[in-house]
């Protein structure tokens, strides 16, 4: 008896799907020699490295606009490093803060989307999306572009580098951007 079990992440139709049986069963009975029919397992919603780098990534973001800095200090490498627009550069999610405070109320991401990079020891994960906020004086902002870039070595961010419009943002709004 010939049994495969196959395991692809998620998001993969269900034609994709039926096209990879299909093949592997072809695969199977044309070059092993077997007096029963293949038996093939396709499991799907695997997790893999991008997956779990993405994850983290939003579990910090997300843990960052909840102020829960302990929390996201949790998912950092002892050298984290965070280097924003200007070149202004942090190693303490606590002065982070307090710089931010001075820029803006607050601030939301709204991911449109992911991409990784695996390299020989470390993770490159980029999101890009849209922020929404206030500035200082109470005026809302909105779909001011921005893009992140994270590096991850040992399941641990070790640096965030932050590109955004948000100057440019505030200069057309009259904000203290």
């Amino acid at each position: 008896m010939t049994i495969i079990h196959v395991s692809l992440p998620s998001g993969y139709s269900g034609e994709t799907r039926s096209r990879l049986r299909a093949a592997l069963h072809s695969a199977v009975t044309s070059s092993v020699p077997t007096a029963t029919e293949p038996t093939i397992h396709v499991r799907e919603d695997v997790s893999t490295p991008d997956d779990d780098a993405v994850g983290l990534v939003r579990d910090f973001l997300g843990a960052m606009e909840r102020r829960a800095l302990d929390e996201a200090r949790a998912l950092t490498a002892r050298e984290f490093r965070m280097v924003f627009p200007g070149g202004v550069e942090f190693h303490d999610l606590d002065a982070l803060v307090n710089w931010a405070r001075t820029r803006y109320r607050y601030v939301r991401k709204c991911f449109s989307g992911f991409d990784t990079i695996r390299l020989a020891d470390h993770q490159v994960v980029y999101c890009r999306g849209t922020l929404t906020g206030e500035w200082p004086d109470g005026t809302a902002f909105r779909d001011v572009r921005f893009v992140d870039r994270f590096t991850i070595r040992q399941g641990r961010l070790l640096e965030q580098e932050v590109w955004n419009d948000l100057e440019a943002a505030a200069a057309d709004s009259g904000g203290t951007g």
